[in-house]
C-alpha cells in the first residue's frame, strides 16, 4: 500500500511539473504564467506551514554570518527566494540595481566574464527630461536582467531629492515628485514589456543615509502625500511595478516595513497596486552584526501583517521566528496566504520559472552606445560664455584629477562592474583633440596608482565600501605658465564620490575644497590674463555650491555619468551634441539657503535618529520661487547652442472639468539643430490652505529640431496635479477660482502664459486618514 501511494505521488507531481513546464512553452497574446490565479489557489491548500513561510523570507545572501547561500546561477545577484521542488514552485533571482546589473565578472570555473554596462545614474536620466529615453533606459535594463537570468530588476528609485548632501540623490531622479514618477513609470513599463520584473524603492520618505537603520523621518500627511509619496503613486499607477521594496527609516517613529496605512492601505487599497511589496534587505534590524550574532530584533510577522511579502534577503532565525508566530497564531493564516499568493503571481511570470534560455551574452556593445547618448543628453550646461563648442583643432589642458579618474557611478547597491571606463582624457583624445603632453605625463601615472591601491583597500571591506578620493597634485608655476603658452583652453573637472550609509558634508563636498578652489583660482586667472577660456565640468551625484562660476567661461554637470562618460562629454564639448539637459534639483546660492539644512542632521553621530521635516511641501523650487529666494540655477534650467520660441500656447477648455489639455508651439530660432524640454508649471489660486507659487503639471521634449523647424507639444493638466492635500478632512481639493499655466524653459523663465478656472470649489479624490500620530510638525507656511 505504501509503495503505491507513493507511486501514485511520483505521477501525480510528474504530470503536475510536467502541466508546467509545458505550459511555460506555450504563447498567447496574453501575458505568460506559470500559474494561474486558480492554480495558485490550489498551491496554497497544498504548501505546508514551512513551505509557506520559505516562501515568504528569501534565501540569504553570501558573506553574511549564518545566512543561505545563493546557489550560484548568478553569483553576486541581490537575492533569490526558496522554491518547493514538490509542488514544481521554482525559485527567482533579484539584482540591483538603477544604473545597471551588480553581479560577479569573473565567475569559478569560467573563462567567460560577465561584465555589465554601467549606465548613468537616475539623475542623469532625469536631466534629459526624455521619455523615450526612459523608455529606452528600461529596454536595455530590462535585456541585459534577462540575458543574464535576473527575473526581477531592483529599481528604479524615486524618492525626492529633500536636500544637496542626501548620500543617494544620484539613485533617484529630481527633487519634483512628477517629473520622477513619470520618468520611472516610462522605465518600468519597458523593463516589463520583456517580461522582467521591477522593484520600485525605496518606499518612503527615504532621503537621507547617516543612520540609515535607524533613522525616524518625522513628516506630515500633507507633505508626504503631496511630495514623498507622489512619486511612488504615479508609477504604480502608470505602470504596476511587479515590485515595490519598502524603505529602512522610520516614518513617525515606526518602520515603513511595519506600516500597514503605507503598505496596504494607501499602496493597494488607494492606488490598486497588485503587485508583490519586499522589504529593503536587513531593514528592520539595526546591523548585519545582529544577524551575524544570531539575535531576532525586528518583527518579521508584523512586517509579513503590514503588507510586506517577502523579507529580504532573509535568514535562518526569520524562517525560525515566522514559523513559531505560525504556529502561535500570531502570524495569521490569511496574512500568510496573502503574502504567498503575491509571491507565487511575481515567480509565476518571470523568465527564470518559465524556462527562458538566457544567453549570458547581452549585447553590450549597443548598451554602451546607448549609455554615451544618454550621458551626453543628461549633460546640463549651467554656463557658457562663448566657450562652447571646441573645433577640433583646440589644444586642451586637462587640470585637476577628476579630468583623469571618472566618478563612473556611485557605491552601494548602484555599482556596476564594468570592463572598463572612459575618463575625461580620454573621451577627449578619442574626439582627436590635442592634450597637453606635460600634464598627462603628470597626472595619468598618479591617478592610475591611486586607483589601483583603493581597488586593493576597496577588496578588504564589505561591499558597500565608499570609493577613496584622491588627493589633488600640486601644479607648478612652471607648469601652469607652460599650459597656457601651448594651449588654447583649459579643462577643469572636479568630482565627488557618493555612496550608500553616508550623506555628504558641506566643507569638502558642498563645496569646493580648499585645494580645488586654490588650483580653479590660479588655472583661471592664467588663462584669462592670456585671453584664454576655463571650462570647469562637474562630476557630481548631487547639487553643489558654484558661488566661484565667475572663474569659469563655461559649466557642465555630467552627474555620475556612467562608463561612457568621457565620450559622451566630448559629444557636449565638440557641438556633435547639442546639449538639451535641463537641472532636476535646484541649485542655491548657499547651503544655508536650503530649507532643510537646519534639519538635515548629515552626521553619523548615533543621536541624530529624528529628522524633523519642518518645510512641510516647501521643498526645492517650490521653496525657492514661492519664498522669492535667490537661486544660482533653477529648477529645469540649461542652456543650449541655439536658441527656441515657445509660441501658440492653446488650451482645450477654459472651464476645468476632469482634465484640460494644452498645446504649444517650440520653433528652433538657432543656427544648429538642438532639442528642447519644455515645462508646464500652474499657479493655483488661493485657497484656504498654504500652496507653493507654482508646481510643475507635465513636461514633454521636442526631437531633434532643425534651425527653423517647430513641433507641437501636448501636454495635460490632470485634476490631482492642481490640487491640493486637506489633511483635516482627508481630501484633495482643487479650490474655485483662476488657474494660471505657466510654460516655461525653468522654473524661473516663463515664456507664455494662460488660465482656466473651476467655478465652484472640487473635491477631487476621499482618502482614509494615514500617519495619524499626533506629533506637531509645525510645517513652514508662507
Amino acid at each position: 500500500m505504501k509503495k503505491t501511494t507513493s507511486f501514485l505521488l511520483v505521477l501525480l507531481l510528474s504530470g503536475f511539473m510536467s502541466h508546467a513546464q509545458k505550459k511555460s512553452n506555450v504563447l498567447s497574446s496574453k501575458q505568460q504564467v506559470l500559474f494561474t490565479d486558480s492554480e495558485i489557489d490550489q498551491l496554497l491548500l497544498k504548501l505546508t506551514d514551512e513551505e509557506k513561510v520559505a516562501l515568504v523570507i528569501g534565501r540569504g545572501m553570501d558573506n553574511v554570518g549564518n545566512l543561505g547561500v545563493i546557489d550560484g546561477r548568478v553569483p553576486g545577484a541581490g537575492g533569490q527566494t526558496h522554491d518547493v521542488k514538490r509542488l514544481g514552485i521554482p525559485d527567482i533571482i533579484v539584482c540591483d540595481g538603477p544604473s545597471g546589473l551588480r553581479i560577479n565578472p569573473i565567475r569559478e570555473g569560467s573563462t567567460k566574464t560577465f561584465y555589465a554596462t554601467a549606465f548613468p545614474c537616475e539623475t542623469v536620466l532625469g536631466s534629459t527630461w526624455s521619455k523615450d529615453l526612459a523608455r529606452q533606459l528600461g529596454n536595455a535594463l530590462g535585456t541585459e536582467a534577462k540575458e543574464y537570468g535576473i527575473d526581477v530588476l531592483l529599481a528604479p528609485g524615486v524618492n525626492i531629492h529633500r536636500n544637496p548632501l542626501g548620500g543617494r540623490n544620484f539613485e533617484y531622479i529630481s527633487e519634483d515628485p512628477i517629473l520622477s514618477g513619470v520618468m520611472a513609470s516610462n522605465l518600468i513599463n519597458a523593463v516589463q514589456q520583456l517580461g522582467v520584473g521591477t522593484s520600485l524603492k525605496h518606499y518612503a520618505a527615504n532621503n537621507a543615509e547617516n543612520n540609515r537603520l535607524f533613522s525616524n523621518s518625522l513628516v506630515s500627511e500633507r507633505a508626504m502625500r503631496e511630495l514623498y509619496l507622489r512619486p511612488f503613486e504615479l508609477a504604480v499607477k502608470g505602470s504596476q511595478p511587479w515590485t515595490i521594496m519598502t524603505s529602512y527609516n522610520k516614518i513617525n517613529s515606526q518602520y515603513t516595513s511595519e506600516r500597514r496605512d503605507l503598505n496596504y492601505q494607501i499602496l493597494r487599497e488607494e492606488w490598486g497596486f497588485k503587485g508583490l511589496v519586499m522589504t529593503d534587505w536587513y531593514s528592520g534590524f539595526p546591523s548585519v552584526e545582529v544577524i551575524r550574532a544570531g539575535n531576532q530584533s525586528n518583527d518579521v510577522s508584523a512586517q509579513i501583517r503590514s503588507g510586506n511579502d517577502l523579507i529580504m534577503p532573509g535568514s535562518k532565525i526569520q524562517l525560525e521566528a515566522a514559523l513559531k508566530d505560525v504556529k502561535s497564531g500570531k502570524l495569521s493564516k490569511k496574512d500568510l496566504d496573502f503574502a504567498v499568493r503575491n509571491v507565487l503571481r511575481v515567480v509565476s511570470k518571470s523568465p527564470s520559472p518559465l524556462k527562458y534560455k538566457y544567453s549570458d551574452a547581452p549585447d553590450l556593445q549597443s548598451h554602451a552606445t546607448l549609455s554615451r547618448m544618454i550621458a551626453a543628453e543628461g549633460t546640463v550646461m549651467l554656463k557658457n560664455a562663448a566657450a562652447l563648442p571646441l573645433k577640433t583643432n583646440t589644444r586642451i589642458a586637462t587640470f585637476g584629477v577628476g579630468s583623469y579618474h571618472l566618478v563612473v557611478g556611485g557605491t552601494g547597491s548602484s555599482e556596476v562592474t564594468t570592463s572598463y571606463n572612459v575618463p575625461v582624457y580620454k573621451g577627449l583624445q578619442n574626439a582627436n583633440y590635442t592634450l597637453h603632453k606635460p600634464l598627462l605625463e603628470k597626472y595619468v601615472p598618479y591617478v592610475e596608482l591611486e586607483e589601483k591601491k583603493d581597488k586593493e583597500r576597496r577588496a578588504k571591506l564589505n561591499a558597500l565600501a565608499p570609493l577613496g578620493v584622491i588627493a589633488q597634485l600640486d601644479v607648478t608655476d612652471h607648469e601652469l605658465n607652460d599650459a597656457v603658452a601651448n594651449t588654447d583652453v583649459a579643462i577643469l573637472t572636479f568630482g565627488r564620490n557618493s555612496a550608500e550609509e553616508q550623506d555628504l558634508n558641506v566643507d569638502t563636498e558642498y563645496n569646493l575644497t580648499k585645494e580645488e578652489e586654490a588650483l580653479l583660482n590660479r588655472v583661471s586667472a592664467a588663462y584669462k590674463s592670456a585671453g584664454k577660456k576655463v571650462i570647469v565640468v562637474l562630476n557630481i551625484g548631487s547639487v553643489m555650491n558654484t558661488s566661484w562660476d565667475d572663474k569659469a567661461d563655461a559649466l557642465l554637470v555630467t552627474w555620475f555619468s556612467g562608463a561612457e562618460g568621457g565620450n559622451a562629454l566630448a559629444d557636449i564639448v565638440s557641438g556633435k551634441v547639442n546639449p538639451s539637459a535641463k537641472t532636476t534639483a535646484t541649485f542655491p546660492k548657499s547651503y544655508a539657503d536650503v530649507p532643510s539644512a537646519k534639519s538635515f542632521y548629515a552626521t553619523p553621530a548615533s543621536e541624530h535618529k529624528d529628522i524633523h521635516y519642518t518645510e512641510g511641501i516647501y521643498v526645492g523650487y517650490r521653496y525657492y520661487d514661492t519664498f522669492n529666494i535667490a537661486t544660482a540655477y533653477p529648477f529645469g534650467f540649461g542652456l543650449s547652442y541655439t536658441s527656441f520660441n515657445y509660441s501658440d500656447l492653446k488650451l482645450d477648455a477654459k472651464e476645468f472639468k476632469n482634465q484640460i489639455k494644452a498645446t504649444v508651439k517650440v520653433t528652433n530660432s538657432g543656427r544648429v539643430a538642438g532639442k528642447e524640454a519644455v515645462q508646464l508649471y500652474v499657479a493655483t489660486p488661493k485657497g484656504s490652505i498654504d500652496k507653493p507659487a507654482k508646481v510643475l503639471v507635465d513636461f514633454g521634449k521636442t526631437k531633434l529640431l532643425q534651425p527653423g523647424e517647430s513641433q507641437i507639444l501636448e501636454f495635460v493638466i490632470g485634476a490631482k496635479e492642481i490640487a491640493s492635500f486637506h489633511t483635516e478632512k482627508s481630501q484633495w481639493i482643487a479650490d474655485a477660482g483662476v488657474y494660471q499655466v505657466l510654460v516655461g524653459k525653468s522654473s524661473q523663465d516663463i515664456a507664455l502664459e494662460s488660465e482656466f478656472s473651476i467655478t465652484s470649489t472640487k473635491m477631487i479624490e476621499k482618502v482614509t486618514p494615514a500617519f495619524t500620530e499626533q506629533l506637531d510638525f509645525s510645517d513652514l507656511k508662507k
